[in-house]
Order: C-alpha cells, then sequence, then structure tokens
C-alpha cells in the first residue's frame, strides 16, 4: 500500500477515535414541557459552616483511627474514653436470674452512653474489679428487657486509646506534611469541605423538590413514575424473598412504608426529566469522554474498583441516573444560588 494512503488511513482512524469520545452524551426526551424558575430558591441561602470542636476531634480520631493501639489501664482509675469489658446477670423481681441473661460478656467505651448514663457514672474512676451489686435496672439499657428487675456488673479489664506520637516523619509518610499544625488544618479543612457538602446536597435537594413542584409535564410522566414505583417495590420484594420476609416487613426495616417509595418515585423521576431536560436545551452538556471519567469516579467512591462492577450490580442506567442528576443539581444551584465552593484534595 502507498505510504502516503496508509498514513491517511491512520490519521483519519486517529480523528475518528478523538471525535467519538469528545461527543456529547444525549439523554432521550424530558416528559416536562416548560419549568417556572420564578421565585425558586429565593429563600434559600448558601451553605454557611461553623466547625464545632466535638466535629474535630471526630474528625481527628477518624484520620487516625489505622494508628491508634489498645494498652490496658492497669490499676489506674476507668476515664471517659476507656474500653470497658464487664460481666453482668439480670434478675427479676424475686431476686432470680434469668436464664438468658446471666453472666453476659459486654464491652463499650465510656462516654458512648451504650449502657445509659447511670452505669457509666458509676464506673468513671473506679478501678478493674469494681462491682455493682443487684442495683435497679431504671435508667440502664436494661430496663428494656422484659422481667429485668435488677443487676450485677462486674468489671473484667479496661483499655484505653494510646494515639500516635505526630512526629515528623511519621506526618510526612502518612499525611504529606510536616507540622501539627501542617496536620491540624488539613483535618479541619477536611471538615469543613465534608460538612459544606451535606448542606450543599440538602440545599440541592431542596431545589430539585421547587422545580418538580413548579414544572409541567406530559402525561407520560405519571406512568414512568408508576413504573419507577412497580421498579423499586420489586426490588424490595426480592430482598425479602432471599430473607424470607413480606415486603411490608421489608419496607418497615428501611423505616419505610409504601407511600413514602411511591414519593420517592416520584422524586426520583422528577429529578431524571430535570436532567434530561436541562440536557435537551443545552444548558448542560457532559462528553463520552468525560462521562467515562464520571462513571470511575462515582465508582471509587461508592466502594466499587471500576464502574464495570457497579454497573454489573446496579445496572448502566442507575449510574447514568446518577451522574446526570448530580450534574443537574449542581446547575441549578449555580443557577439559582451561587457558585459552588471547590475543596482542593
Amino acid at each position: 500500500m502507498d505510504k502516503k494512503i496508509l498514513l491517511s488511513i491512520l490519521f483519519i482512524s486517529i480523528w475518528l477515535t478523538g471525535c467519538a469520545n469528545t461527543q456529547p452524551v444525549t439523554l432521550e426526551k424530558s416528559s416536562i414541557i416548560k419549568i417556572d424558575e420564578t421565585h425558586i430558591g429565593e429563600n434559600i441561602q448558601p451553605p454557611e459552616i461553623e466547625i464545632t470542636n466535638e466535629q474535630l476531634e471526630a474528625d481527628l480520631a477518624y484520620w487516625l483511627n489505622d494508628y491508634i493501639t489498645l494498652q490496658d489501664c492497669g490499676n489506674m482509675p476507668i476515664e471517659t474514653g476507656n474500653l470497658v469489658y464487664v460481666i453482668v446477670t439480670l434478675y427479676d423481681s424475686a431476686g432470680q436470674p434469668l436464664a438468658d441473661y446471666q453472666n453476659m460478656e459486654m464491652d463499650f467505651v465510656i462516654g458512648e452512653d451504650y449502657l445509659g448514663n447511670k452505669i457509666e457514672q458509676s464506673i468513671i474512676g473506679n478501678k478493674i474489679g469494681y462491682e455493682i451489686e443487684l442495683a435497679p435496672v431504671s435508667g440502664t439499657v436494661f430496663e428494656e428487657i422484659d422481667d429485668a428487675a435488677t443487676y450485677d456488673l462486674e468489671i473484667q479489664s479496661a483499655e484505653e486509646y494510646v494515639y500516635p506520637e505526630l512526629t515528623e516523619s511519621f506526618l510526612k509518610k502518612e499525611f504529606g506534611v510536616s507540622s501539627e499544625e501542617e496536620f491540624f488544618a488539613k483535618v479541619e479543612k477536611n471538615t469543613e469541605k465534608l460538612l459544606y457538602e451535606l448542606s450543599l446536597t440538602e440545599i440541592e435537594d431542596e431545589l430539585t423538590q421547587q422545580l418538580i413542584k413548579n414544572s409541567t409535564f406530559s402525561k407520560e410522566f405519571e406512568q414512568d413514575v408508576e413504573i419507577r414505583y412497580q421498579t423499586l417495590m420489586e426490588k424490595y420484594q426480592r430482598y425479602g424473598d432471599l430473607y424470607q420476609l413480606s415486603v411490608d416487613e421489608v419496607l418497615t426495616s428501611f423505616e419505610l412504608d409504601r407511600a413514602q417509595v411511591k414519593r420517592n418515585a416520584w422524586q426520583f423521576q422528577g429529578e431524571w426529566e430535570l436532567a434530561k431536560y436541562y440536557f435537551g436545551t443545552g444548558e448542560i452538556s457532559l462528553t463520552l469522554d468525560e462521562l467515562k471519567i464520571e462513571q470511575e469516579r462515582y465508582a471509587k467512591e461508592n466502594g466499587y474498583d471500576t464502574a464495570a462492577e457497579l454497573i454489573k450490580d446496579s445496572g448502566e442506567q442507575y449510574l447514568l441516573e446518577e451522574i446526570c442528576t448530580k450534574k443537574m443539581k449542581d446547575y441549578v444551584y449555580e443557577k439559582l444560588i451561587g457558585e459552588i465552593t471547590q475543596y482542593d484534595d
């Protein structure tokens, strides 16, 4: 083959491949006929983030969780934050031990109110071997147990959580910073980012709900809501079949009922119609190449190694809707409220 012809074919092939990746994502036509955006979001303010010391401490503990070790408290008094191991027996009003609640081995962290503040306050300041004898169950978690009137408790052991020393070498290796000040600033920035994103999500959900209510739909919308509702109910039915539960038992376990599932179907379908509407008007665009990147990012953020694995579990349509509706929500926020704050990773 002529060298010039070969080069021409190669160039065309590369050009076509490039064009395929940069072509816009096209969605099916929306059932929204028009949207009245008047007064939408008028009473909504951008997120205002105030970080508390408790939130910072919780985030700091989370960042250092993989490096925390447990150390026996020995003969030291037990403090808030210690992990305590106890043996508990419950008794009825006649002082007889309850058959299913004898010598129960339990462990909990002081300060998390696992057994009740009354028990925790009694334990704080005491040591291993400390006993509570025939105390009333009132004010403790045990009062929820039928026939339980009193309880015995003995502390078997206790451990304290030991945090790593924040040396320069440790911080550089694990977190890419050189000092405690830089590390604390990084944690604080991350906390701010998380709180901002939570607040942003709430605002975007409220905006989209308002937009759905102010949209004029074609008759196909209600049909699509019903299809989505039936699809959701089928998923709950399959879950129930797996664990031998009725659909209503499954819904109760998720703190749902059929009416809430129907409202969810309306909301989800409405958000999808909004996404298709704004993509259709050209106000939002996404290339196939960008979609692929977003698919991989979304998959990793939700615990999958690849988008293909997520698609295998939930389907390609699910992933497409998640990505496009999020892009739509970001768009309407910036259109109606203001610019979204971007945080460096």
